[in-house]
């Protein structure tokens, strides 16, 4: 197992966020991948889309680039995001 942090750096918390992951993964043991992105909307799109979409590009690239075949995701309770899956 492994933890993927996506860091938006659309909240004011975003660095707050990160650290806590850098904090806990270690302290169990589970290697951490910290992934940054520009998750800026285009005209006509909205900023939670944008946000999802470089957020599940991110999510893929750590998948792959540790050699891990599932991703589950794990949001806050009010999270409205869409789910989303890979093979």
């Amino acid at each position: 197992m492994h933890a993927i942090h996506v860091h938006h750096g659309l909240q004011d918390a975003a660095d707050a966020f990160e650290q806590h992951c850098r904090d806990v993964c270690p302290a169990i043991g589970v290697p951490l991948q910290v992934r940054r992105v520009h998750a800026r909307n285009a005209p006509g799109e909205s900023p939670e889309d944008a946000a999802r979409i470089a957020r599940y590009a991110a999510l893929a690239r750590g998948a792959r680039d540790a050699g891990l075949q599932a991703v589950l995701l794990g949001q806050h309770a009010d999270d409205r995001s869409r789910p989303c899956c890979w093979p």
